[in-house]
């Protein structure tokens, strides 16, 4: 259905190219608040994120698809003490929002979502700010490595380098066809019987 009816719900300034901005996860590691906005330490990486973001955001609209619990007062005066413009706030189910994206980013830990962007090879960022503790245990990468094209952790360099990267002309994003066979297998009637048989006890 929603691809069906796509483009009477995406309208004229969602068709796209735009940057999508996937709110929800900027709590602190360990913590169950995972979409506190108002966690200082956060609101200064997601800060650094726009401002890095501000340098392409007069050609490149960016799409801020906020999470249910996210404070959207706070994100409000953030973008407006940043002097964001050309952006949208957008409530559209994110799969939509992904079809026209060039790439998704989000901050803190990552967004399940981006499970999807990965399978509908839609490149995605990973912008956080994880303490010297939090990388030793996952060995310098994002929470969700596996699913996430790019990990950049507090510095806008290598953000900038990456979105660069993304954007230059003839940028191709490969999948590994037995990667993806392995994340997202295709199962059987039987098979997804028998990995949800706890259901029926």
């Amino acid at each position: 259905f929603l691809i069906e009816n796509q483009e009477k719900y995406l309208g004229a300034k969602l068709q796209g190219p735009f940057i999508l901005y996937i709110m929800p996860t900027l709590g602190q590691p360990g913590r169950l608040d995972f979409a506190d906005i108002k966690n200082p330490h956060h609101i200064e990486s997601f800060k650094k994120s726009l401002k890095v973001l501000k340098d392409y955001n007069s050609r490149l609209l960016t799409v801020f698809r906020p999470h249910p619990t996210t404070d959207m007062k706070i994100l409000d005066e953030i973008l407006h003490c940043i002097n964001y413009r050309n952006y949208v706030i957008s409530y559209l189910h994110p799969l939509l929002l992904m079809k026209r994206a060039n790439f998704v980013i989000c901050p803190g830990i990552s967004s399940t979502l981006l499970t999807d962007s990965y399978y509908r090879a839609v490149p995605s960022i990973e912008f956080s700010n994880y303490h010297k503790d939090i990388l030793k245990r996952t060995n310098g990468k994002g929470s969700y490595d596996k699913i996430t094209d790019y990990f950049v952790n507090d510095d806008e360099a290598k953000l900038r380098e990456v979105i660069d990267k993304i954007l230059a002309d003839g940028f191709k994003l490969d999948r590994d066809e037995e990667k993806m066979k392995e994340l997202y297998p295709e199962l059987s009637a039987d098979e997804i019987k028998a990995k949800f048989h706890f259901l029926k006890e």
